[in-house]
């Protein structure tokens, strides 16, 4: 099985999985996080403890794309990791938002561009 099959189907087992949680899933998205968007300011309400599994499971999710390759979504996932023990509403929703960007810019189109836009390929 190649990267772009296990990206396509670790995005769709996200999805069924959080829709569950979260009760919606993210259109796609241009950039991997919110403009503007202040982790460490984030007053949303803390979650619950299964909103908080679901948030942890998604985290390790999105550390194997990572890890094939996504080199685009790296630093947002980084981030992400910073309150992975006191997560919030807000936190929940970037990653949504992370898993929206994977679905507009798969492994084939995507990295490519993703790999231009930060100056690593040419």
């Amino acid at each position: 099985m190649s990267c772009n099959n296990h990206i396509t189907t670790a995005v769709k087992t996200v999805e069924e999985t959080s829709m569950k949680v979260v009760g919606r899933t993210d259109a796609k998205f241009e950039i991997p996080c919110t403009s503007g968007y202040r982790l460490g300011l984030d007053a949303t309400a803390e979650l619950i403890p299964v909103q908080l599994n679901c948030y942890q499971g998604l985290i390790g999710v999105l550390r194997w794309i990572c890890k094939l390759g996504r080199l685009d979504i790296v630093l947002p996932v980084s981030l992400m990791l910073w309150y992975l023990a006191n997560s919030r509403w807000g936190h929940l929703q970037q990653v949504m938002h992370i898993i929206g960007y994977l679905k507009k810019y798969n492994i084939t189109g995507g990295q490519k561009w993703s790999l231009m836009k930060l100056g690593l390929i040419f």
